[in-house]
């Protein structure tokens, strides 16, 4: 081996002679398959390969069955001002968000009016309300752009209150 070969060797450039045992290997071509195979197995069929997936077979949540209303089929319901209250609340800070969601949870029906109210706790009062709102399958409508109601599932407000209220009929010219 000359200089040159030395150097070729080291720097790895020429071909090994080991790697010319592969160039002899003839690779089997396999024939493709005229049916369909199905991922998962069959009854009948043994298993050949023990390194085969086995299939996972989920079953679904059930989803949350709602809560039964405590009144008939009809929308209407007769109240007769028995145990029916509704709460006003103006929050002047967050903390007194809470105090809404935990009347929310007690089943009592609350407004919330933020006129006055600085804008960043404003918004995170109505976000708080209405994540508690929506916890308890309630409902949060929006009276005007500062004045909403949150009522819990066993209350129904019907109608929009916005356009209600807004009417020529009804006298309140401070809500437009």
């Amino acid at each position: 081996m000359g200089a040159v070969d030395k150097l070729l060797n080291f720097m790895k450039l020429t071909e090994d002679e080991e790697y010319d045992e592969y160039d002899e290997y003839e690779e089997e071509e396999e024939e493709p398959d005229t049916e369909r195979r199905s991922f998962f197995r069959k009854k009948d069929t043994v298993r050949e390969e023990s390194n085969v997936i086995e299939p996972i077979t989920y079953t679904s949540r059930e989803t949350k069955d709602p809560k039964p209303r405590r009144f008939g089929s009809g929308k209407v319901v007769s109240m007769n001002g028995h145990g029916v209250e509704v709460y006003v609340i103006k929050p002047q800070d967050f903390a007194e968000a809470q105090t809404a969601a935990d009347l929310l949870k007690e089943g009592k029906t609350v407004v919330i009016n933020l006129e006055g109210v600085e804008l960043t706790v404003a918004q995170r009062s109505i976000d708080f309300v209405g994540g508690a709102t929506y916890a308890i399958d309630g409902s949060l409508q929006a009276v005007s752009n500062n004045i909403f109601i949150a009522a819990p599932d066993s209350i129904e407000v019907n109608g929009d209150l916005r356009s209600e209220i807004m009417n020529e009929n009804i006298i309140s010219p401070q809500l437009k």
